[in-house]
């Protein structure tokens, strides 16, 4: 987390003295504030995410323009459609095409599954579940076509208590994804299964959950018969 409120941009001046900058990635920053952002719109809402993208100086100034506002554009269509879909994905308060921002749910009480695999003893029995519904997420999102684009174990959350040791058997209803900015949909099933394979080599290193999370991902996805031999 990076507290450098130094870099906070204008539009949140005055919203709150505490707004804090969570991250700067390749194409936009994550800003927390600590209050409804503006109250009259989200409600009771508590704290929210708000996410800017930020402009390329390399690009032309017309081609940047268009291509942050499609982004912006496909990532709230895409959590409005996981949500319809019942895929857990932070909830859009607002958007703002003139500022580039959207306003989003903070998911407190979550860590990644980066954070939560690097701490947990890979002998835990809750690996095996979480492979299974790891690929169950993924299936999920396959069935009805759409295609997160960044699928990495940053971006998808577990909600789980202070101490991992204590989290237990792994729940679907615990996992959460984020970071739908590079998302888009499609029906083409090679596209797919590149998605499985780039997941299986993720995974690669986590010998135990390889073969259950790809036999969780054949089944729900019903793409074994297009995806070759892997074992």
């Amino acid at each position: 987390m990076l507290a450098d409120n130094s870099t906070v941009p204008s539009f949140l001046n005055g919203v709150n003295s505490n707004v804090t900058k969570l991250f700067q990635g390749a194409e936009a920053c994550l800003y927390l504030v600590p209050h409804p952002f503006p109250k009259a719109t989200i409600g009771n809402a508590g704290s929210v995410v708000v996410k800017q993208r930020f402009a390329k100086k390399y690009r032309l100034p017309e081609l940047d323009k268009r291509l942050t506002n499609k982004r912006i554009i496909q990532e709230v269509r895409t959590l409005y459609k996981c949500n319809r879909c019942g895929i857990k994905v932070p909830t859009v308060y607002l958007v703002d095409m003139h500022e580039k921002i959207i306003v989003m749910e903070y998911m407190s009480n979550h860590i990644s599954l980066k954070t939560f695999l690097d701490q947990l003893n890979m002998s835990s029995p809750s690996i095996i579940s979480l492979a299974e519904n790891v690929g169950k997420l993924i299936a999920q999102l396959h069935d009805n076509h759409i295609i997160h684009g960044d699928l990495t174990t940053s971006n998808i959350l577990l909600k789980t208590s202070e101490d991992v040791s204590l989290c237990g058997d792994v729940s679907f209803d615990n996992l959460v994804l984020i970071d739908f900015g590079l998302s888009s949909v499609t029906k083409v099933a090679r596209t797919k299964q590149l998605i499985c394979t780039c997941y299986n080599e993720l995974f690669y290193q986590h010998t135990p959950i390889r073969k259950r999370f790809l036999t969780s991902c054949y089944f729900h996805i019903n793409l074994s018969r297009l995806m070759p031999k892997m074992f």
